[in-house]
């Protein structure tokens, strides 16, 4: 894509809370042509295709009936029209004319979007991306464009004007979903406040997108020019707690990575698999899935959603899931909670054994506290689940060259053996090969 910035021009006033609010929601209203302000949107020629087809069935022989597909075929792809959502930007923020016309006569703001973000990465819906042609006649739709599905098409039906309009520049993002299209937050890369905008707006639109890692300009005359400059402004609040990645207050305030997340427009359902920093209470997570349903999935029907801590493979199921079906959450920590965690890692840090290594496997359903610990010349391998079972295995002790790692004297009944690597990473191995592994507490420990 050439074109790499997308400027939409807001009216801000009386219209200011409603663009805010779509900003906020990551998302922009795409309308059909009819609600355009100009009336000659999608204006298309069919005759001279019509005429032709008429000729080709005489030609043939072919009765008027025999073209009925045909005549099918074309009003179709000429009723698309109305289905079509239609997104206009320019490709400039300074246009004097764009912030007169667009913006409230200078007193709106100017949204820069980094299109690539929003249309190739774009994972709630597929836009078509057309910088609009301006010409001094309507298009015809000719025979070959019945059977394609095209941008050439769209092209004709959605992104052609009369070139009274090209001062515009516009390009336009075309979609098949009418109204509210949703899109990545970091789409939005800049804010550009119009010349005349009021300062009390322009303060309630950064407080209200704090976080987000905006820059925020404002548009100022030109010393003896009719020129409009952009000049950076001093963001208020810059502090802020991340937009996303970061959430809570004060002492409980964590970070987070998101691992992946799809969303299937079609059945309107999202999933997404999260990466914590440590387990959280049930009530944070709550917090947090709220949060991710609002910024990222408002419109899903349903959202999937799996979190992780800091040890555990993302293949390894769900450290916790935070469901939404049905309009509301569905809440459950399915491995270790956060008040098991910390009884173990408190037995750990007292324990009178001589300890070499430790590790907690937050492994749904059989969360655990392990312990590798040396006991007159023997290396045991101690396992605690939280539901108070517990096991020992002895491990067997092999030099390397310049290293050493432990490994299961033997395999259990079902072809399983487990070995400690040099790292002191625990895996665990079947007749397939390597299926998990667990990363070492970084504790010190009575044994070291």
């Amino acid at each position: 894509m050439e074109i790499k910035k997308g400027f939409k021009y807001r009216f801000g006033g009386e219209f200011f809370e409603r663009d805010l609010t779509s900003l906020e929601e990551n998302c922009f209203w795409a309308p059909n042509y009819i609600k355009l302000n100009d009336p000659c949107e999608t204006l298309v020629f069919s005759d001279d295709i019509k005429l032709q087809a008429k000729l080709f069935a005489n030609l043939f022989g072919v009765k008027e009936k025999g073209l009925e597909p045909f005549n099918i075929a074309l009003e179709q792809l000429l009723e698309r029209k109305t289905k079509l959502g239609i997104y206009s930007l320019s490709t400039s923020y300074s246009h004097e004319l764009l912030w007169a016309h667009y913006a409230n006569s200078h007193k709106g703001f100017c949204i820069e979007y980094n299109l690539d973000t929003l249309i190739d990465k774009n994972i709630y819906h597929k836009f078509h991306f057309l910088s609009v042609v301006y010409s001094n006649s309507p298009p015809a739709i000719e025979a070959k464009d019945v059977s394609r599905n095209t941008d050439q098409i769209i092209q004709k039906l959605a992104a052609t004007k009369s070139k009274a309009w090209d001062y515009e520049k516009e390009i336009r993002i075309i979609t098949d979903t009418l109204g509210e299209n949703y899109y990545d937050y970091s789409a939005v890369t800049k804010i550009y406040f119009g010349f005349r905008m009021e300062p009390k707006e322009r303060d309630v639109l950064m407080k209200r997108l704090r976080g987000r890692g905006i820059e925020f300009y404002e548009i100022i005359l030109e010393k003896k020019s009719y020129k409009f400059i952009a000049k950076p402004v001093t963001d208020k609040y810059k502090d802020s707690i991340p937009y996303l990645f970061e959430i809570g207050e004060n002492d409980h305030k964590f970070n987070y990575e998101i691992l992946s997340k799809t969303y299937d427009s079609y059945n309107r359902k999202g999933i997404i698999h999260i990466r914590l920093p440590r387990t959280i209470l049930k009530k944070e997570l709550e917090i947090l899935a709220k949060d991710l349903k609002v910024k990222l999935f408002k419109n899903a029907d349903k959202v999937f959603m799996f979190y992780l801590p800091p040890k555990m493979k993302k293949d390894s199921g769900a450290w916790a899931t935070s469901h939404f079906e049905k309009g509301k959450f569905d809440i459950s920590i399915k491995g270790m909670s956060l008040k098991t965690e910390e009884r173990f890692i408190t037995e750990i840090k007292n324990e009178t054994r001589k300890i070499m290594i430790a590790w907690l496997d937050y492994e749904q359903y059989a969360s655990s506290k392990i312990i590798l610990y040396e006991d007159k010349s023997e290396y045991i391998l101690e396992t605690s689940r939280q539901d108070g079972i517990k096991t020992k295995e002895k491990l067997l002790l092999v030099d390397m060259n310049k290293s050493r790692k432990y490994c299961s004297l033997e395999k259990n009944k079902h072809g399983e053996y487990m070995e400690i690597s040099e790292k002191h990473t625990l895996e665990f191995y079947s007749t397939d090969g390597k299926y998990k592994e667990i990363e070492p507490l970084g504790l010190s420990y009575n044994g070291k």
